[in-house]
């Protein structure tokens, strides 16, 4: 429950839900980039069978495997042969470029884009809202106002987990991979423009805020009965906490 429901944390419980918001807000972002990504990638090119009866096969390499698309790039293909690991990771050093196929995800069918949203970019964009709002939730019900920050860092540290296990869990090689991987190029108009500013510099702020708001309002509505926030509240509950903190 809430360690204190006459209101003199307010302040702070809005401040530490509200810097773990906007740490949410940037996961929350990756996942609509990467829902947005499958969407405006390049289907396949439409194959013209009358005119060319063999061009079906021209997404086919020598070795049957596919050659577009993120895939794996045979041994075979490389240049250099069986030495293609050694010099691989030499290159990594030198940050030079891998003398092999590009990854790429242009000619990827909708099939696989629309698989690839349901599996990985829908649920990682839910994932990221229900932490947002369990670990605002934790955050909340800290015994204390030091509890309250020290709880506020230990749920930022949950949410970046996943990017320490990809650190660990996947080998310099296939990071060099995906980290080069031939850029998905989208037309930028000026209306474009304008609404990813708008969407940056206006809705992102609003939403956090709103997001802290509601976090904070929907917690205490729970756990002290009766207590309305409202701006007034929050004005006076500022007074009184710098107050305290002052003559402390």
């Amino acid at each position: 429950e809430v360690s204190d429901c006459s209101g003199t944390l307010l302040p702070l419980e809005l401040g530490c839900v509200f810097v773990f918001e906007v740490r949410m807000l940037s996961d929350i972002r990756r996942g609509l980039s990467i829902i947005t990504l499958l969407w405006a990638v390049q289907g396949p090119k439409p194959v013209d069978r009358s005119s060319h009866p063999m061009a079906m096969y021209n997404n086919l390499n020598r070795s049957g495997g596919p050659s577009t698309g993120a895939v794996m790039v045979r041994e075979e293909e490389l240049a250099t042969g069986a030495m293609s690991v050694f010099r691989m990771a030499k290159s990594i050093g030198r940050n030079s470029r891998v003398a092999a196929k590009q990854w790429k995800l242009q000619d990827v069918g909708s099939v696989y884009r629309l698989w690839s949203m349901l599996v990985v970019g829908l649920p990682k964009l839910f994932l990221d809202m229900a932490l947002a709002y369990l670990g605002g939730m934790y955050v909340m019900r800290s015994a204390s106002d030091s509890d309250m920050v020290l709880n506020t860092l230990a749920v930022v540290f949950i949410a970046e987990i996943h990017e320490l296990m990809y650190t660990a869990f996947t080998s310099d090689a296939m990071r060099y991979s995906l980290e080069n991987m031939q850029p998905v190029e989208i037309e930028l108009s000026n209306r474009k423009r304008l609404i990813s500013w708008f969407a940056s510099c206006v809705l992102s702020p609003v939403f956090t805020i709103s997001a802290a708001w509601f976090v904070v309002g929907q917690i205490r509505d729970e756990d002290c009965p009766g207590y309305a926030l409202s701006w007034d509240l929050l004005r006076s509950a500022w007074a009184n906490f710098a107050g305290t903190r002052s003559i402390g």
